[in-house]
């Protein structure tokens, strides 16, 4: 079903200080900066071939305390996201929304319910052009 890791989101309470850290440490490169309609900014790194994404919540309060990195969740790669989802649902997990949505890159995807897969938080993610 997956065909790879499309990234790894980690929410943050500084993303300036998420990403001197992973430049520094890791030699990221920034790939993209958004804002999502909630608020929250988006930073896209690449390491690699390996993606990651910081999230930082409008509301940054819950997280002053913890570290400067939380897993937040994993996005998965599929090329046919309605017959994945439709797999999924058979087996019994259900999605957190109503229907798929498009990101910043364009790539539509969908969060599945973490207590439908042991708490798992992850999201399937068909990237454009893919069907």
């Amino acid at each position: 079903m997956f065909e790879d890791v499309y990234h790894i989101g980690y929410q943050t309470r500084d993303r300036h200080a998420a990403i001197a850290f992973y430049r520094s440490a890791f030699g990221a490169e920034l790939k993209l900066e958004t804002r999502n309609p909630d608020g929250a900014h988006l930073v896209f790194l690449r390491i690699g071939g390996t993606e990651i994404e910081l999230i930082e919540p409008a509301d940054v309060a819950p997280l002053r305390a913890g570290p400067l990195l939380v897993l937040d969740h994993i996005g998965y790669v599929v090329s046919d996201l309605d017959a994945s989802l439709a797999e999924l649902e058979r087996k019994g997990m259900r999605r957190l929304s109503p229907e798929p949505r498009r990101n910043a890159e364009g790539a539509r995807l969908i969060y599945m319910d973490p207590a439908t897969s042991e708490g798992l938080r992850f999201h399937l993610t068909e990237r454009p052009g893919a069907v």
